[in-house]
């Protein structure tokens, strides 16, 4: 994703895993908002409950896997007070099983936000419409559950053997590894929480491991 985003006027460095948590979230929410798809997409041979249904199953499945966010957007664009994700149509439509658009003109999803410091870290706050649980989102939680959960799929369809295997596939410890891998395990109502923002804000990745 680090090559899409893209900074307007002069801005500090944000971390990447912030921009990735909101930019996530936003197309979380974008994708479950029926009303907004049906204005967007419009009538289609497949029907709009048959697109709603791949929507909301994308929605979980980008927080799960990273990877699937970057197909969908042609650029992500950041100003001191807002972020822009610009999405393509045609990838939308390809998500989502539908036929081609007449048109590929890009989808623009603008949401507020504010930089606030954290914990001596720089945290990426969004500040359009965003619950106050919605602003706990840690990224290195939502990061190192995703990964989990990776990484243990990679396991069960035997795309790698063994723990040692898929650390030398990620270039990591299997330590490293051995850690993380429990919290593909952990109950799926801790992992919506954690995914939402709605977890104990003291909670991390020490106290879960």
């Amino acid at each position: 994703m680090k090559q899409q985003v893209e900074k307007a006027g002069s801005l500090p460095r944000i971390p990447a895993g912030e921009i990735e948590a909101v930019v996530t979230s936003k197309l979380r929410e974008f994708l479950q908002d029926e009303a907004g798809l049906n204005t967007i997409v419009g009538n289609t041979n497949q029907g709009a409950d048959v697109y709603i249904r791949h929507a909301k199953k994308l929605a979980d499945e980008i927080t799960k896997q990273p990877s699937l966010v970057k197909p969908l957007l042609s650029k992500v664009i950041i100003s001191a007070k807002k972020i822009t994700l610009i999405i393509s149509r045609d990838a939308l439509h390809q998500a989502l099983n539908l036929d081609p658009p007449m048109h590929d003109s890009p989808i623009k999803i603008n949401a507020k936000i504010h930089l606030q410091r954290c914990q001596g870290e720089k945290k990426l706050i969004l500040t359009n419409g965003q619950s106050q649980q919605e602003d706990n989102i840690n990224p290195t939680l939502v990061k190192a559950v995703s990964r989990a959960y990776v990484w243990n799929q990679m396991l069960v369809n035997g795309e790698v053997d063994s723990i040692k295997a898929l650390a030398e596939k990620e270039n990591i410890t299997s330590g490293y590894v051995s850690r993380l891998l429990p919290l593909a395990f952990l109950s799926p109502n801790l992992i919506e929480d954690i995914l939402d923002g709605k977890q104990d804000p003291n909670l991390s990745i020490d106290k879960l491991c």
